[in-house]
C-alpha cells in the first residue's frame, strides 16, 4: 500500500498522521526479525529483515514485498507471517523498498523514477540469503501487498526461474508490464483482490482512487491479471469458480476461482473478495472503524497469510535445485555481468557475522538466542496506509 509524500502540503500533514496511526495501531508483542541483512546494489546499500525460525533441514524462503510508504517491520506485523513461519519451517524475508516503493512496472513510482533495479535487487538477496543460510532452492516464494504486490506480478515475469509461486494482495500486474511478460518457466500463482478496493481498481485503469492518491499508473483489472497467468501457464480457460462459506457478517463474501491442467504442475488460483477494500484480509484493527472509512473492508472471511502459505506449501519447484549460479546466469544478459560483479564484491567485503551459518546446529544455537518476546500472541492489527 503506498502514497507519495508531498512536501508541504495538506496531503503530507495527512500522510505523516497516518503514518503514525500506522506505529500505533501496527504495535505488537511480537519478534519481528531475528536478523538484518544487506547487499549492495547498483552502489546502494539495500536492507532486508529476516525472520529465521528453528532449522529442520533445507527450508523454503518467503520474501514478503511491503506496500508503497510502509516498512519492512510494519509489514511483519500486518501478516503474522512470522508466527506461520516458526510453525510451519520457513524463512520470512522482509525486504525494504528506495523511497518506501518498488519499481513495480508502472513507471510512477519514487523506485521507478530513480531508475532502481529491483530485480537485480531482489536477485542479490536471494543469493546473499542462500550463502549463508540452508535453503530449498526448489520452494523460494514471492508474495506483497498493493505496490509490493505489483511488483510480485513483475517477479513473476521476470524471476520464474527462481520463484516456485507468487502470490501478490490487492495488486493486480502493471499494464505496461502486462504486454513484455514472457516467463521462462511455468510458476504457480495465487492472487486476492478486493472488488470495493478503493485504490487499486478491481476492473483496472488508474490507480490511486478518485482522491489519486498514490503513484498512479494503470494497472489490469483482477481477471485480465488471473487470465493472464492461466494463459501464460497452459491452463484451462474456464476456471472452477466456488463460493466460501461466509463465517463472518462483514459485508464481505469470497469467490475463489482455480484455473486447473496446467503445466509442471502449477495450478492458477484467485480469491475474488465481494465488498473487500485496500486491506490484508483476515487481519483486523483495534480502530477497524475508522480505517474501513479510509481504505475498505477488511474481510474475515479468508486469512490471507494462512491461505497463501498453504498455496505455497502445496507448490515446489520440478528439477534441479535454482543454485546461486543459476540467479545470476539466467538474468536478463544486459544485467548479468553487473550482478556477478556484485555478488563477488559482496561475498569478499561482507563481514560472515552479518548472517548466521548455513548448518541446521546453527540455526537452532541461533534460535536460543531470540528475545523472550518470540513466543508471545500476536494482537490483531493491519495496516491503515493508503499506499499504493
Amino acid at each position: 500500500m503506498s502514497y507519495q509524500v508531498r512536501h508541504g502540503t495538506c496531503y503530507d500533514r495527512i500522510m505523516r498522521r497516518l503514518a503514525v496511526l500506522i506505529s500505533i495501531i501496527a504495535l505488537a508483542p511480537v519478534a519481528l526479525a531475528n536478523e538484518t541483512i544487506h547487499v549492495k546494489v547498483q552502489g546502494r546499500e539495500r536492507r532486508c529483515l529476516l525472520h529465521v525460525p528453528v532449522a529442520r533441514g533445507p527450508m523454503p524462503l518467503v520474501l514478503m514485498f511491503h506496500g508503497g510508504g510502509e516498512t519492512p517491520e510494519n509489514t511483519a506485523r500486518i501478516s503474522g507471517f512470522n508466527a506461520v513461519a516458526n510453525r510451519e519451517h520457513f524463512i520470512v524475508a522482509y525486504p525494504e523498498g528506495i523511497e518506501r516503493s518498488w519499481n513495480d512496472g508502472r513507471g510512477t513510482t519514487g523506485a521507478a523514477k530513480d531508475g532502481v533495479d529491483d530485480v537485480a535487487f531482489v536477485r542479490a538477496l536471494i543469493t546473499e540469503i542462500r550463502r549463508t543460510h540452508n535453503i530449498d532452492g526448489r520452494r523460494i516464494y514471492a508474495t506483497g501487498v498493493s505496490n509490493g504486490g505489483i511488483f510480485t506480478n513483475r517477479l513473476g515475469c521476470e524471476m520464474s526461474d527462481t520463484f516456485a509461486a507468487i502470490g501478490p494482495v490487492i495488486g493486480s500486474i502493471a499494464s505496461g508490464e502486462a504486454p513484455r511478460c514472457h516467463p521462462s518457466d511455468s510458476l504457480a500463482v495465487i492472487g486476492m483482490q478486493g472488488e470495493a478496493d478503493p485504490f487499486i481498481p478491481f476492473e483496472g485503469g488508474e490507480a490511486g482512487g478518485s482522491r489519486h492518491i498514490g503513484a498512479g499508473g494503470r494497472v489490469e483489472s483482477a481477471r485480465a491479471t488471473q487470465r493472464l497467468w492461466a494463459s501464460l501457464n497452459g491452463c484451462a480457460v474456464q476456471p472452477r469458480v466456488e463460493q466460501l462459506p461466509v463465517a463472518n457478517n462483514d459485508g464481505t463474501s469470497v469467490t475463489r476461482k482455480t484455473y486447473g491442467g496446467c503445466r509442471a504442475g502449477t495450478e492458477v488460483v484467485w480469491y475474488e473478495i465481494a465488498g473487500g477494500g485496500h486491506r490484508w484480509p483476515g487481519h483486523p484493527l483495534r480502530l477497524e472503524r475508522t480505517v474501513t472509512k479510509m481504505l475498505g473492508a477488511a474481510s474475515m472471511n479468508i486469512d490471507a497469510t494462512e491461505t497463501i502459505w498453504a498455496f505455497f506449501k502445496a507448490h515446489a519447484k520440478r528439477g534441479a535445485d535454482v543454485s546461486s549460479a543459476n540467479l545470476i546466469n539466467s538474468a536478463p544478459l544486459p544485467r548479468r555481468q553487473r550482478l556477478a560483479d556484485e555478488a563477488s564484491a559482496l561475498h569478499s567485503t561482507l563481514p560472515s557475522s552479518s548472517s548466521t551459518q548455513t548448518h541446521p546446529a546453527a540455526s537452532r544455537a541461533r534460535a536460543s538466542r531470540r528475545s523472550p518476546s518470540a513466543g508471545r500472541r500476536r494482537a490483531p492489527h493491519s495496516s491503515p496506509n493508503p499506499g499504493m
